[in-house]
């Protein structure tokens, strides 16, 4: 980007509230298409979903462009017998409420509550302050299953402690191969990713707009980028403008519905 924009990108990491602070940073700056923001779609799609009360109005951010996701994958703790999904899901459903899993932000949340209407099953959940610790947890045998991307549980899947059920996804993953896609393991339609996307405040211009998402657009494709995806178990998924706008609605359309039929309790 800096190469197409002609002028150095400092990345200012602004972590915490989930989020919302780094969105509040970008939104409080100058709407000149010189502070962008680049955040997971918990921020645009699940935030406006689970606070009662939206930390922001999402009409303030105006699409520039996704550029990556990685498929949301169940991991089950390794000292478990069961050694497929369906395996799993009977015993769970001849004992409801018998496994936990852990969950740690909205999106491991939402993941768990769709397998769980997918499959017939119901499971108790393990609120952690940090993935980190959930990690650790389930590797010791404190909770049985946990909700996550391949790179965040790289490691812990490597030492042999916890093992993939299944990805959240239509296909295989190319960063995990062993685990089943969704509809090879009988979940079809359990679909989740965490992704990645760029965005501008509202009132910048609409050339200064056009201009970013040329040059993000252009950045994504780049090999450079690719490689990057590949190596974080991630794959390109690079939509602009009105497309990125259109997914976002379908996302929170379909959270909302989720969040109302397991009544979710919101914050």
């Amino acid at each position: 980007m800096s190469e197409a924009l002609g002028q150095p990108v400092v990345v200012d990491n602004r972590a915490g509230a989930e989020g919302v602070i780094g969105v509040r940073a970008v939104l409080n700056a100058p709407a000149d298409g010189l502070t962008v923001l680049f955040t997971s779609n918990s921020v645009p799609t699940l935030l406006p979903v689970l606070k009662k009360v939206a930390p922001f109005d999402p009409a303030d951010l105006v699409p520039v462009c996704a550029i990556s996701k990685a498929p949301m994958n169940v991991w089950m703790r390794a000292t478990l017998p069961h050694k497929t999904l369906p395996e799993f899901i009977a015993d769970a459903k001849a004992h409801p409420q018998k496994y936990t899993y852990a969950t740690s932000t909205g999106l491991t949340r939402l993941t768990a509550e769709w397998l769980q209407q997918i499959a017939g099953i119901e499971l108790r959940g393990v609120p952690y302050k940090a993935t980190s610790q959930a990690l650790v947890d389930i590797q010791s045998g404190q909770v049985d299953l946990l909700m996550s991307d391949v790179s965040t549980a790289k490691s812990s899947y490597q030492s042999g402690r916890i093992r993939p059920l299944v990805a959240a996804d239509a296909k295989r993953s190319a960063a995990l191969q062993e685990a089943p896609s969704a509809p090879e393991a009988g979940v079809a339609g359990f679909n989740v990713s965490v992704w990645f996307a760029t965005y501008l405040p509202r009132n910048t211009p609409a050339a200064m707009v056009a201009k970013m998402r040329q040059t993000v657009r252009q950045a994504a494709n780049s090999a450079q980028v690719h490689d990057g995806d590949k190596a974080g178990g991630r794959e390109a998924m690079v939509l602009c403008g009105d497309e990125l706008a259109r997914y976002q609605d379908a996302e929170i359309a379909r959270w909302r519905k989720l969040v109302a039929t397991a009544r979710i309790e919101t914050d």
